[in-house]
């Protein structure tokens, strides 16, 4: 088995599959059409905390076997851990990718990669611009519902109502010159707002601020 590392340094990992679960905790889990069925994940163990991240495609196996730099782009997911059977690190979900196709599956990943990430690193730059410029109240706490080190969510309040944004380890300096709390700080609560809701709230604030004359709440 090769050395496996998260972001740069040892940690303990291995390829299973294991039937998917759902958080309970966050409306936007992207796996959520998956509980119940069995997939391709990596399960790594870095410093007391065991998580798991996607391997569907072979991309976390690749990812801690390449250094698990925050450059390479992964999905965390929960399991049953019940339900845990050794894997070979490049099964899928569906098949075991061949020694042939891997190097163009992995080139083909690092495009996709190099992407997404260029996609979320400027959603993250827009993201603390708009509440650094025109949020009441702004703080960034760990994120509770995503197991893996590193991940805060921003916690802002625009124009009176709440929004909130998860941010990546590779983005965090990004956000560092705002207030760090504690998870349960009583500011770093999320009130229950959608994805859409809160979408549609920065759009009626894109609106006003785009009308002349002063900024009136609705």
């Amino acid at each position: 088995m090769p050395e496996t590392c998260w972001n740069g340094e040892p940690c303990t990992a291995r390829p299973i599959t294991a039937i998917v679960t759902d958080t309970g905790a966050f409306p936007g889990y992207w796996a959520r059409h998956l509980v119940g069925t069995r997939r391709a994940v990596v399960e790594i163990t870095y410093g007391e905390q065991t998580f798991y991240i996607d391997n569907a495609d072979g991309s976390g196996w690749h990812k801690v076997t390449r250094g698990g730099s925050p450059h390479w782009a992964h999905s965390s997911i929960t399991i049953d851990p019940a339900t845990i059977q050794p894997a070979d690190p490049y099964l899928t979900s569906t098949e075991v990718v061949s020694a042939a196709t891997h190097n163009a599956t992995l080139q083909q990943l690092r495009q996709t990669e190099a992407e997404r990430d260029g996609a979320y690193r400027e959603r993250a730059r827009l993201v603390a611009l708009a509440v650094g410029g025109l949020a009441e109240q702004v703080v960034v706490a760990p994120a509770p519902d995503i197991a893996e080190p590193g991940w805060q969510i921003i916690y802002a309040t625009l124009h009176g109502r709440q929004c909130s944004w998860h941010i990546a380890p590779r983005d965090a300096g990004l956000f560092s010159h705002f207030d760090h709390v504690p998870v349960d700080d009583p500011r770093a609560q999320w009130d229950g707002h959608t994805t859409e809701e809160k979408y549609e709230h920065l759009d009626h604030i894109a609106r006003a601020l785009g009308t002349p004359g002063p900024f009136r709440k609705a």
